[in-house]
Order: structure tokens, then C-alpha cells, then sequence
């Protein structure tokens, strides 16, 4: 019997196995570390957010040769730096939050870079369905922002908001699966 190519089964009405997931979906959720943030603005990073690249991991090849072949085994696993882009709004809390972050990493006015646990903190990734519904979840275990990058002026541009940039170092990224 031959194997028929067919599109039905994509977005179909009657599986939603196949409902793609739409970039736009998506928040990142973390509490800075303590006394960064006064109680409740955690959430003013998740409606300020712009871009945020998923996850990507990586192995290291670890080769074994032996006689005249040479074997290749998982060596050292690696979670890349994420960049997330935020808008930056006028009242500047969003900015005030990562410089104030910033200065927990390290403190321009005396040279000061703190212990790891007073910077580095967790946070989720989630992905949603059409319909608002949670479908996804990534740990992000140990991150904190490397670079923050506070956009640009442009005398002779209105047409874009200022953007700002953080990137993040994360430790690793832990999937803790779907719902369905």
C-alpha cells in the first residue's frame, strides 16, 4: 500500500495533537534576588517582555580511540547564554530592575562581586496553548544577567520604542514536560 502525503491531520478539527505552537505563546517568570524588587514587580520583567531565544543544549563529543575506530560518547552537556529583550517603558521600573541586578552581580562604586547566591536565582519558561492554557514548562536553574545593554538614543527616530537587552548565564535548563 502507498504512503499518501496529506496535511489534514495539521490543525485538524478533530485532534489538537498536531496545534502548532506560536512563538508569541511564551513568558519567562523569575524573582530577582531579595531587596532587588519591592513585593509584587516581579511581574512587571513578565509584561515587559519582547523576545526570549528557547532553550538550547549542548554536548561535547568525547572521543575514545581504540585500535584503528575511534568511538564517541556524551562528554560535557552546556545550556548557551540567553538574550531576552524587554521594552523599556517611561516610568523605568523594567530598567531599574536589571541595574539594580546588576549591582548585586558587581558593584561599580566599590568593585564588589558578590557571593553566587546573592545574584543567581530560578526561573520558568512556559509555553502556552491558542487558548491561554499552560502546555509547557523549562526550569531555568541558576541564571543571572551577564550583560545588560539599555538600549539607544536616536535623534532623528520616533517610530521605535527603546528595547533593553539582558543577557543571561543559565546553569542549565530542566523540561518538566507538557499538558495535555
Amino acid at each position: 500500500m502507498a504512503e499518501r502525503v496529506s496535511a489534514n491531520h495539521i490543525a485538524g478539527v478533530l485532534d489538537k495533537r498536531f496545534e502548532p505552537q506560536r512563538k508569541n505563546n511564551f513568558t519567562v517568570r523569575f524573582t530577582p534576588p531579595g531587596g532587588i524588587v519591592p513585593l509584587n514587580y516581579d511581574s512587571v520583567v513578565a509584561m515587559s517582555v519582547k523576545a526570549l531565544p528557547f532553550p538550547q543544549e549542548t554536548s561535547d563529543t568525547l572521543e575514545i580511540p581504540f585500535g584503528n575506530e575511534i568511538r564517541k560518547v556524551a562528554g560535557i552537556t552546556k545550556f548557551s547564554s540567553e538574550q531576552l529583550t524587554v521594552h523599556d517603558f517611561v516610568n523605568g521600573e523594567t530598567a531599574e530592575i536589571f541595574r539594580r541586578w546588576r549591582l548585586a552581580v558587581y558593584n561599580p562604586d566599590d568593585g564588589v562581586i558578590s557571593y553566587a547566591y546573592q545574584y543567581k536565582v530560578n526561573g520558568d519558561l512556559l509555553f502556552f496553548g491558542p487558548d491561554g492554557e499552560q502546555k509547557r514548562l523549562w526550569q531555568l536553574i541558576g541564571m543571572w544577567p551577564k550583560r545588560v545593554k539599555y538600549g539607544s538614543g536616536e535623534m532623528g527616530s520616533s517610530a521605535t520604542p527603546n528595547e533593553i537587552e539582558i543577557e543571561f548565564e543559565i546553569d542549565k535548563y530542566i523540561y518538566k514536560g507538557s499538558s495535555n
